[in-house]
């Protein structure tokens, strides 16, 4: 018997439990001022009601098939659970619909990668009215709702057509709301179903958007009543964490966070740095400290597999790193300047002695062996030319798999070759190329100018 919880959940202690009870009653009051009545729908929903609101099969969901043989998922949205319900139960109350919600979501996660797959949102849904003056009302409670909890410095980056963008800033032109309210053409919402105004809502000192939401017209048609419709929602975790990075933010006077990689990118990155006019003079002689601040920097010395990571969580705002790594960590990072240096390649090698094709190879061994430190870039590869793989997963020194045999081929980043001829290996076929790369939190990116303005200084 393992007592704990399984991966990705967790319990809550008194103290912890008792500020997110706190947040949760201030926002809800504050909905319930505005006119939005509070629901709740099943934790379980039918499979094929998430995948028809969603219109894409649920990957993420915690998947179950109950006693009566029908399929059913942990809800992993709150949308789509209020447009069935909506659908269904309102039929006979006029329209329009306010309704709020404090409710648990799930969704399943790669392990090792940092992520919760249990979430507390805090909603609202504005059911039934199409005018851009409800998009209005949705924003500016957004807005409310961080200002109710004294969340100071926070930004809504919204974007739409440039009509809906217009009339949207036209009504939303006074003050406290005005402020906080960014035009961005990059926001993208993950879910399909939106079809307007959509935002994000992103706080400094906090990696990922604190929640966001946007305009969902056709949804409801799906169960059946075509209503229009826009709601967001805000991440209770997220919130708290952007509470607590504004307490910290006076401690550290808001200096920009960098990730250098240790290692052979390191004097090259320190050189890049301070041509771009940064101070590194603290960075002459590192010895083992790992943490280093200037009067407008903190620099963080990282392993160069860990920079992906400290980047796309937020604790650093950007840093550099071969692009071979930004590539095999897949996470959500913006990549904004080639550096030019430490170029090398993704290869797929073989044996001297056997150059047959990929193709040639699959049609006469049916599935391919490969040994790779690089799994993700392998996989994708393989299976965008359609070949089946044995993929084995090495640390280091790929090379001696194909001359023990525990793998036909290897996929390994060259940059001179030498060390593939060496171990009698010669390269097959061309995967990628890769260099250093100055990268960024996505969030960061959008809360901090200088980002930005070290990246046009960085480009060489």
């Amino acid at each position: 018997m393992e007592l704990r919880a399984p991966r990705g959940l967790r319990d809550f202690l008194p103290a912890e439990a008792s500020r997110r009870e706190q947040l949760t009653y201030t926002i809800g009051q504050l909905f319930d001022r505005a006119g939005y009545g509070l629901i709740e729908t099943p934790v379980l929903e039918g499979l094929d009601v998430i995948e028809t609101g969603l219109h894409s099969c649920a990957d993420d969901a915690f998947r179950f098939c109950d006693i009566d043989g029908r399929l059913v998922a942990l809800r992993s949205d709150l949308t789509v659970p209020v447009a069935r319900m909506v659908a269904t139960r309102f039929t006979d109350i006029p329209v329009p619909y306010r309704l709020r919600y404090c409710a648990d979501i799930f969704t399943e996660q790669e392990q090792l990668r940092g992520h919760s797959r249990h979430k507390t949102q805090l909603g609202v849904e504005l059911i039934g009215e199409e005018d851009i003056e409800a998009d209005a009302e949705i924003i500016r409670l957004a807005i409310d709702a961080l200002r109710a909890v004294d969340l100071e410095c926070f930004e809504v980056h919204a974007n739409g057509d440039p009509a809906q963008m217009n009339a949207l800033l036209a009504l939303i032109d006074e003050e406290p709301y005005r402020t906080h309210i960014i035009a961005d053409e990059t926001i993208e919402r993950a879910q399909g179903y939106y079809s307007g105004v959509v935002f994000d809502l992103f706080a400094p000192g906090v990696g990922s958007a604190l929640g966001g939401g946007g305009r969902y017209d056709h949804v409801l048609a799906d169960f059946g009543r075509d209503l229009p419709a826009v709601g967001f929602a805000l991440d209770l975790a997220l919130v708290i964490e952007a509470l607590d990075a504004q307490q910290k933010k006076g401690q550290d006077h808001g200096k920009l966070r960098i990730a250098i990689p240790k290692g052979t990118l390191f004097a090259d990155s320190v050189t890049a740095l301070s041509n771009a006019g940064l101070d590194t003079s603290a960075l002459e002689k590192t010895g083992r400290q790992l943490v280093f601040e200037t009067d407008e920097v903190i620099y963080v010395i990282a392993k160069p597999t860990d920079v992906a990571l400290y980047v796309a969580s937020g604790v650093v705002d950007c840093g550099i790193g071969g692009r071979d790594i930004f590539m095999e960590a897949d996470f959500d990072v913006l990549q904004l300047a080639d550096l030019g240096y430490g170029a090398c390649k993704f290869v797929v090698a073989t044996p001297a002695d056997d150059t047959r094709t990929l193709a040639q190879r699959a049609l006469d061994q049916g599935v391919v062996r490969v040994a790779t430190t690089y799994p993700r870039i392998t996989q994708r590869f393989f299976d965008e030319r359609g070949i089946q793989i044995e993929l084995v997963k090495l640390n280091g020194n790929v090379e001696i798999a194909p001359l023990v045999g525990i793998a036909d081929v290897i996929v390994d980043i060259v940059s001179t070759g030498t060390t593939l001829k060496e171990n009698n290996l010669v390269a097959l076929e061309d995967i990628a190329t890769s260099s250093s790369w100055f990268v960024a939190n996505p969030a960061s990116a959008r809360l901090d100018p200088r980002i930005f303005a070290l990246a046009d200084q960085l480009h060489p």
